[in-house]
């Protein structure tokens, strides 16, 4: 899996990964007015596990939680991603 901050800067590489349909794109929006920060997932394998969903969006404090991440990088690039052990 891997993610990225969502951010204006950034919508260029998220467009590029071609993971969003044209209104998933539009809806992009919505998180970007948002005060919170929240990440796009690509390749998001639910915690029951299962087949990878494309995409996958979660608010930051959510992400923080649940899986190691470079914090420096993932505000600017795609960043791989490992989900913690409960």
């Amino acid at each position: 899996m891997f993610a990225i901050l969502i951010t204006s800067d950034n919508m260029l590489k998220i467009l590029e990964a071609d993971i969003l349909e044209r209104k998933e794109e539009e809806g992009l929006g919505l998180y970007l007015r948002h005060p919170k920060d929240w990440y796009l997932i690509r390749g998001y394998v639910p915690s029951w596990g299962g087949e990878p969903w494309k995409f996958a969006v979660l608010p930051a404090n959510t992400f923080d939680e649940c899986f190691e991440h470079d914090a420096e990088k993932i505000r600017t690039d795609w960043d791989q991603i490992v989900r913690i052990p409960r």
